[in-house]
Protein backbone atom coordinates (compact mmCIF):
# COMPACT_ATOMS: atom_id res chain seq x y z
CA UNK A 1 0.00 0.00 0.00
CA UNK A 2 1.20 3.51 -0.79
CA UNK A 3 1.76 6.09 1.90
CA UNK A 4 -1.10 8.40 2.78
CA UNK A 5 -0.77 11.82 1.08
CA UNK A 6 0.35 14.60 3.42
CA UNK A 7 -2.43 17.06 4.23
CA UNK A 8 -1.66 20.39 2.58
CA UNK A 9 -2.85 22.64 5.40
CA UNK A 10 -1.56 25.64 7.30
CA UNK A 11 -2.56 28.05 10.07
CA UNK A 12 -1.02 31.53 10.15
CA UNK A 13 -1.50 34.19 12.84
CA UNK A 14 0.03 37.58 12.13
CA UNK A 15 -0.46 40.23 14.82
CA UNK A 16 0.94 43.76 14.51
CA UNK A 17 0.09 47.14 16.00
CA UNK A 18 -2.21 47.90 13.07
CA UNK A 19 -3.80 44.52 12.34
CA UNK A 20 -4.59 41.10 13.75
CA UNK A 21 -4.79 38.45 11.01
CA UNK A 22 -5.65 34.75 11.22
CA UNK A 23 -5.65 32.48 8.17
CA UNK A 24 -6.40 28.76 8.04
CA UNK A 25 -6.06 27.09 4.63
CA UNK A 26 -6.52 23.64 3.14
CA UNK A 27 -5.42 23.54 -0.49
CA UNK A 28 -7.43 20.35 -1.03
CA UNK A 29 -10.70 21.53 0.50
CA UNK A 30 -12.59 19.45 3.04
CA UNK A 31 -13.42 20.20 6.69
CA UNK A 32 -11.46 23.00 8.35
CA UNK A 33 -11.33 23.74 12.08
CA UNK A 34 -12.46 27.10 13.40
CA UNK A 35 -9.80 29.76 13.87
CA UNK A 36 -8.49 29.97 17.46
CA UNK A 37 -10.22 32.53 19.68
CA UNK A 38 -8.13 35.57 20.54
CA UNK A 39 -8.91 38.45 22.88
CA UNK A 40 -7.40 41.06 20.53
CA UNK A 41 -9.89 40.34 17.75
CA UNK A 42 -12.56 43.00 17.28
CA UNK A 43 -15.87 42.26 18.97
CA UNK A 44 -17.77 43.32 15.83
CA UNK A 45 -16.54 40.23 13.94
CA UNK A 46 -19.34 37.64 13.92
CA UNK A 47 -19.03 34.18 15.36
CA UNK A 48 -17.50 31.71 12.90
CA UNK A 49 -20.63 29.57 13.03
CA UNK A 50 -22.63 32.44 11.54
CA UNK A 51 -22.93 32.27 7.75
CA UNK A 52 -22.69 35.63 6.00
CA UNK A 53 -21.81 37.35 2.68
CA UNK A 54 -18.46 35.55 2.24
CA UNK A 55 -19.01 32.08 3.61
CA UNK A 56 -20.14 28.64 2.53
CA UNK A 57 -20.22 25.25 4.22
CA UNK A 58 -20.31 21.88 2.48
CA UNK A 59 -18.57 18.53 3.01
CA UNK A 60 -16.12 19.30 0.21
CA UNK A 61 -15.41 22.96 0.94
CA UNK A 62 -15.63 25.32 3.91
CA UNK A 63 -15.07 29.05 3.45
CA UNK A 64 -15.49 31.83 6.00
CA UNK A 65 -13.95 35.26 5.35
CA UNK A 66 -14.22 38.43 7.44
CA UNK A 67 -11.79 41.34 6.99
CA UNK A 68 -14.06 44.32 7.53
CA UNK A 69 -13.68 45.23 3.84
CA UNK A 70 -16.69 43.66 2.16
CA UNK A 71 -15.34 43.60 -1.37
CA UNK A 72 -12.07 42.04 -0.19
CA UNK A 73 -14.12 39.35 1.54
CA UNK A 74 -15.92 38.75 -1.75
CA UNK A 75 -12.64 38.48 -3.68
CA UNK A 76 -11.10 36.00 -1.26
CA UNK A 77 -14.29 33.95 -1.15
CA UNK A 78 -14.29 33.74 -4.96
CA UNK A 79 -10.59 32.84 -5.00
CA UNK A 80 -11.06 29.98 -2.54
CA UNK A 81 -14.21 28.73 -4.26
CA UNK A 82 -12.71 28.54 -7.74
CA UNK A 83 -9.41 27.12 -6.42
CA UNK A 84 -11.17 24.34 -4.52
CA UNK A 85 -9.69 25.47 -1.20
CA UNK A 86 -11.18 25.46 2.25
CA UNK A 87 -10.27 28.82 3.76
CA UNK A 88 -10.94 30.76 6.95
CA UNK A 89 -9.73 34.35 7.26
CA UNK A 90 -10.34 36.73 10.13
CA UNK A 91 -8.80 40.21 10.16
CA UNK A 92 -9.19 43.03 12.64
CA UNK A 93 -7.54 46.16 11.24
CA UNK A 94 -7.28 49.94 11.62
CA UNK A 95 -10.14 50.66 9.22
CA UNK A 96 -10.89 53.91 11.04
CA UNK A 97 -7.86 55.23 9.13
CA UNK A 98 -8.17 53.40 5.79
CA UNK A 99 -8.01 49.92 4.30
CA UNK A 100 -4.25 49.93 3.58
CA UNK A 101 -2.93 47.79 6.44
CA UNK A 102 -5.99 45.54 6.53
CA UNK A 103 -5.74 44.58 2.84
CA UNK A 104 -1.96 44.31 2.73
CA UNK A 105 -1.61 42.27 5.92
CA UNK A 106 -4.46 39.95 4.94
CA UNK A 107 -2.63 39.11 1.71
CA UNK A 108 0.62 38.64 3.63
CA UNK A 109 -1.13 36.16 5.92
CA UNK A 110 -2.79 34.35 3.02
CA UNK A 111 0.48 34.17 1.10
CA UNK A 112 2.28 32.76 4.12
CA UNK A 113 -0.42 30.14 4.64
CA UNK A 114 -0.33 29.16 0.96
CA UNK A 115 3.44 28.75 0.96
CA UNK A 116 3.42 26.70 4.16
CA UNK A 117 0.54 24.49 2.98
CA UNK A 118 2.21 23.90 -0.38
CA UNK A 119 5.27 22.54 1.42
CA UNK A 120 8.07 20.93 -0.58
CA UNK A 121 7.64 22.00 -4.21
CA UNK A 122 9.69 19.16 -5.60
CA UNK A 123 7.75 17.29 -8.28
CA UNK A 124 5.20 20.07 -8.85
CA UNK A 125 4.57 21.27 -12.37
CA UNK A 126 6.51 24.52 -12.48
CA UNK A 127 4.61 26.53 -15.11
CA UNK A 128 0.91 27.15 -15.57
CA UNK A 129 -1.38 29.42 -17.57
CA UNK A 130 -5.06 29.85 -18.29
CA UNK A 131 -7.75 32.04 -19.79
CA UNK A 132 -11.17 33.08 -18.48
CA UNK A 133 -13.76 34.65 -20.84
CA UNK A 134 -16.67 36.73 -19.60
CA UNK A 135 -19.10 39.09 -21.30
CA UNK A 136 -17.11 42.14 -20.19
CA UNK A 137 -13.52 40.98 -20.54
CA UNK A 138 -11.01 38.28 -21.33
CA UNK A 139 -8.37 37.40 -18.75
CA UNK A 140 -5.09 35.52 -18.95
CA UNK A 141 -2.83 34.31 -16.16
CA UNK A 142 0.70 32.92 -16.32
CA UNK A 143 2.60 31.73 -13.23
CA UNK A 144 5.94 30.14 -12.45
CA UNK A 145 6.47 28.35 -9.12
CA UNK A 146 10.14 29.26 -9.21
CA UNK A 147 10.80 30.52 -5.66
CA UNK A 148 11.87 33.79 -7.29
CA UNK A 149 8.86 36.00 -6.51
CA UNK A 150 7.78 38.64 -8.99
CA UNK A 151 4.46 40.16 -9.98
CA UNK A 152 3.03 42.23 -12.79
CA UNK A 153 -0.68 42.90 -13.07
CA UNK A 154 -2.64 44.83 -15.68
CA UNK A 155 -6.18 45.45 -14.49
CA UNK A 156 -7.40 48.57 -16.23
CA UNK A 157 -9.31 49.90 -13.23
CA UNK A 158 -10.77 53.36 -13.71
CA UNK A 159 -12.26 53.91 -10.26
CA UNK A 160 -10.38 54.65 -7.06
CA UNK A 161 -12.57 52.23 -5.12
CA UNK A 162 -14.71 49.17 -5.68
CA UNK A 163 -17.02 49.08 -2.71
CA UNK A 164 -14.79 49.84 0.29
CA UNK A 165 -11.66 48.40 -1.37
CA UNK A 166 -9.10 50.89 -2.67
CA UNK A 167 -8.03 49.66 -6.11
CA UNK A 168 -4.54 51.10 -5.56
CA UNK A 169 -4.04 48.28 -3.06
CA UNK A 170 -4.11 45.90 -6.02
CA UNK A 171 -2.45 48.04 -8.66
CA UNK A 172 -0.40 51.22 -8.94
CA UNK A 173 -0.64 53.73 -11.76
CA UNK A 174 2.50 55.22 -13.24
CA UNK A 175 3.11 58.97 -13.28
CA UNK A 176 1.62 59.05 -16.79
CA UNK A 177 -1.63 57.62 -15.43
CA UNK A 178 -1.10 54.18 -16.95
CA UNK A 179 -0.51 50.93 -15.16
CA UNK A 180 3.18 50.34 -15.71
CA UNK A 181 5.38 47.26 -15.72
CA UNK A 182 5.80 47.24 -11.94
CA UNK A 183 2.13 47.92 -11.28
CA UNK A 184 1.53 45.76 -8.22
CA UNK A 185 2.33 48.06 -5.35
CA UNK A 186 0.88 46.27 -2.37
CA UNK A 187 -1.33 43.26 -1.85
CA UNK A 188 -0.83 41.19 -4.99
CA UNK A 189 2.92 41.74 -4.91
CA UNK A 190 3.09 40.86 -1.21
CA UNK A 191 1.13 37.68 -1.90
CA UNK A 192 3.63 36.74 -4.62
CA UNK A 193 6.55 37.45 -2.29
CA UNK A 194 5.10 35.29 0.47
CA UNK A 195 4.21 32.40 -1.85
CA UNK A 196 7.54 32.63 -3.72
CA UNK A 197 5.71 32.49 -7.04
CA UNK A 198 6.82 34.42 -10.10
CA UNK A 199 3.84 35.94 -11.87
CA UNK A 200 5.10 37.52 -15.07
CA UNK A 201 1.54 38.38 -16.06
CA UNK A 202 -0.80 37.35 -13.29
CA UNK A 203 -3.72 39.25 -14.73
CA UNK A 204 -3.82 40.62 -18.24
CA UNK A 205 -7.31 41.82 -18.96
CA UNK A 206 -8.66 42.68 -22.39
CA UNK A 207 -11.81 44.61 -21.73
CA UNK A 208 -14.65 44.27 -24.15
CA UNK A 209 -17.13 46.27 -22.10
CA UNK A 210 -15.14 48.36 -19.62
CA UNK A 211 -18.03 49.58 -17.49
CA UNK A 212 -18.13 46.72 -14.99
CA UNK A 213 -15.25 47.02 -12.50
CA UNK A 214 -16.66 44.23 -10.33
CA UNK A 215 -16.50 41.61 -13.06
CA UNK A 216 -13.07 42.73 -14.19
CA UNK A 217 -11.56 42.39 -10.73
CA UNK A 218 -13.42 39.42 -9.27
CA UNK A 219 -15.42 37.36 -11.71
CA UNK A 220 -12.57 37.41 -14.22
CA UNK A 221 -9.45 38.04 -12.21
CA UNK A 222 -10.10 35.54 -9.45
CA UNK A 223 -11.13 32.76 -11.84
CA UNK A 224 -7.69 33.02 -13.38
Amino acid sequence: MGSKPTARRALIERFTKETKVQVSLSLDGGPLNFLPDHSEMSSVIPDQQVQHHASQDSPSQQIWIWTGVGFLDHMLHALAKHAGWSLRVRTSGDLAIDDHHTVEDTFLGLGGAFSRALGDRKGLRRFGDGHAPLDEALGRAVIDISSRPYFVGEFGFKDAKIGALTTQMIRKQSSEGREGEHSAKHSARKFALQTRISCARLLVLRRVRPDNQHNVSVELGIRE
